[in-house]
């Protein structure tokens, strides 16, 4: 697996079109006061500079408190690229209309980002004192299920020599956090802090009034030596009346603990004029990708379709299931389904994203029906619908393979022979399969064998009637054993293993399977077994890695032609064995090749 991974990363790497580098900058809010401070984040993706982007223009309206630059890897459009980010902190220095302006690099230029800053607003009496917790719930509307960001922030100007804060909760809600803490600088008043910022994710379980409780800072603060406790807690806002803020008394270096105010979020109920699945966002799009061009299909070859539903304002735990009706003449099988927080058009939401393999089975021409969305637009508070076209998809026959008529039965068939009245292959299992599929496919097939004996009065009737009693046995017990294997794994299964087994176990499983079931002349088994091979090489769907040798295209071809051609012929198991092991062989010296003489250990190594 690990040497067909780096081979299907590098073709990714080489088909990618030259001058694909893209520049963004983005930022956490465009409406600041005077004395507020902003993070602006410049990523170029795709592309790689050893220089910092030109930032002249930017300091005519802003003062840069901080830099710092890093990288990280990301997929777009399917795709690993590497994506390098140049995060800066910055301070506008006057009240106005400002822009942070278009930047250049690597070929590739960002879309400048207005930003409306206003006169500082004269300081509460509170935020005069040099230490303080605050909590502030998100802008925006949340609904039961919904999530909305809580911002609990620190604002010292003694410069705490530690500090640490409990954990935030409210009764009806959880919360999580996201990122990183967060530090700048802000002016309130004639006071200069040192802020840091946590942000958390609120997710309520209820709707109606829900409770945060106060955050309480627990810090050691510097105290002068000719200061007394009591000159200390005047200058905190102190005095002599006693604040529920401020606990225990202050000697030179002792804790102080400091609370927030109690903030309640309202959560809203459900409309009444929602319909089905209730999923509240500001905006909903649908899209799609193919691992091919779906007009070009032929018979027996899979092609990975990739759904993704994004939603502005929504969670992942809102996110709909999507269901895809039957096509005649099409295999539809889920792959894999996803859901989880994204940020999109620089606003925080949800994106599902849905992996179907589509294996047709005979040719001609097929339509996949819309995929229809529906949400609650809480700007607007309507209903409404966002649509994916229907897919026309081309089929092509296999060479030299006549089209048949829809087939009427599919079981897959013990014997390497077959006629009009053998029984259908089973169709190819989902890649989500494991090797347990391919034994159970052997074991349907021997199902067969037994049934035919049964019907043509074989004298060892007794003997197959026990074989098929046996096989009944293990298929009724595979779910049992199934669970018990997924529980003694324990943890979170690997995205590429059903069964709680590491990768290689997965590719080691597969293997034998393969070879058994070819040496047995089993097609179904066979194919089953290689597919599970491909899902381990590619960690996407069903996309099948291109053949390396020609032997080893001719016998999938061989093979496809059987299974999902005109009824009659014969298969050849070993044929096809002797040309996978020479296409496992072309893998491997291949591998070796890249590597190198110093063999260099593998980007994306086996787990």
């Amino acid at each position: 697996m690990r040497r067909l991974a780096a081979f299907s990363l590098a073709l990714i790497l080489l088909c990618a079109p030259a001058g694909a580098a893209t520049l963004t900058s983005s930022i956490e809010s465009t409406a600041l006061e005077m004395g507020d401070s902003v993070t602006l984040i410049i990523s170029l993706s795709g592309g790689d500079s050893a220089q910092p982007p030109d930032l002249t223009a930017l300091t005519r309206d802003f003062t840069i408190l901080d830099r710092r630059r890093g990288s990280r890897q990301a997929v777009v459009d399917g795709k690993p690229v590497t994506v390098n980010d140049w995060v800066l902190t910055l301070a506008p220095r006057r009240a106005g209309a400002l822009t942070i302006p278009a930047f250049s690099l690597a070929g590739a230029t960002s879309a400048p980002i207005r930003i409306d800053v206003t006169a500082a607003a004269q300081p509460a009496k509170e935020e005069t004192r040099p230490l303080f917790i605050d909590v502030t719930v998100g802008k925006g509307t949340v609904y039961a299920q919904g999530e909305i960001p809580v911002y609990v922030r620190v604002y010292d100007s003694l410069g705490m020599r530690s500090g640490s804060i409990n954990q935030i909760k409210a009764e009806g809600a959880s919360f999580r956090e996201e990122g990183q803490q967060d530090s700048y600088v802000r002016t309130i008043g004639k006071t200069r802090y040192h802020v840091v910022q946590q942000t958390y994710i609120m997710t309520p379980q209820r709707s109606g009034p829900i409770e945060i409780e106060p955050v309480t800072l627990k810090a050691t603060i510097p105290v002068p030596y000719n200061s007394s406790p009591s000159e200390m807690a005047r200058m905190l806002g102190r005095g002599n009346v006693p604040m529920p803020w401020l606990d225990g008394s202050l000697t030179r270096g002792q804790e102080v603990s400091l609370h927030s105010d109690k903030v309640t979020v309202e959560v809203l109920p459900r409309p009444a004029q929602a319909e089905g699945w209730f999923l509240p966002a500001r905006a909903v799009t649908v899209r799609q990708s193919w691992s091919g061009d779906p007009a070009k299909g032929r018979v027996g070859e899979t092609l990975t379709r990739t759904l993704i539903v994004e939603a502005v304002g929504a969670s992942p735990n809102q996110m709909p299931p999507i269901q895809l009706p039957d096509v005649e003449g099409l295999r539809q099988y889920e792959e894999d389904t996803q859901t989880k927080s994204a940020v999109i058009d620089r606003q925080q939401g949800a994106a599902l994203t849905k992996v179907i393999a589509v294996v047709p089975s005979r040719a001609g021409t097929f339509t996949l029906p819309p995929v229809t969305i529906g949400w609650w637009n809480t700007d607007r508070k309507v209903q409404e619908q966002t649509t994916l076209p229907a897919v026309t998809l081309t089929v092509a026959a296999l060479p030299g393979a006549a089209a048949p008529p829809p087939p009427q039965a599919e079981a897959p068939a013990s014997g390497s022979t077959r006629s009009e009245d053998a029984p259908q292959p089973a169709p190819p299992p989902a890649a989500g399969s494991s090797v347990l599929t391919a034994g159970l496919l052997s074991a349907l097939a021997g199902l067969g064998e037994v049934w035919s004996r049964l019907k043509g009065g074989d004298a060892g009737w007794l003997g197959a009637l026990a074989l098929g009693l046996a096989l009944l046995v293990a298929l009724a017990f595979a779910p049992a054993l199934l669970r018990r294997r997924s529980r003694s794994a324990g943890g979170a299964v690997p995205a590429r293993s059903r069964l709680g087994f590491a990768p290689s176990a997965v590719r080691a499983g597969s293997e034998q399977a393969l070879i058994r079931a070819a040496k047995a002349n089993d097609a179904a088994a066979t194919y089953a077994a290689y597919l599970d091979l491909s899902r381990t090489a590619t960690g996407r769907g069903l996309a099948e890695p291109a053949p390396r040798t020609a032997e080893f295209q001719a016998a999938l071809r061989e093979l496809r032609a059987y299974l999902f051609g005109a009824p009659g012929g014969r298969w050849d198991g070993k044929g096809f064995l002797a040309a996978w092991r020479k296409e496992t062989g072309a893998a491997a010296a291949a591998s070796r090749k890249r590597r190198g003489p110093e063999g260099l250990r593998p980007l994306y190594p086996e787990a």
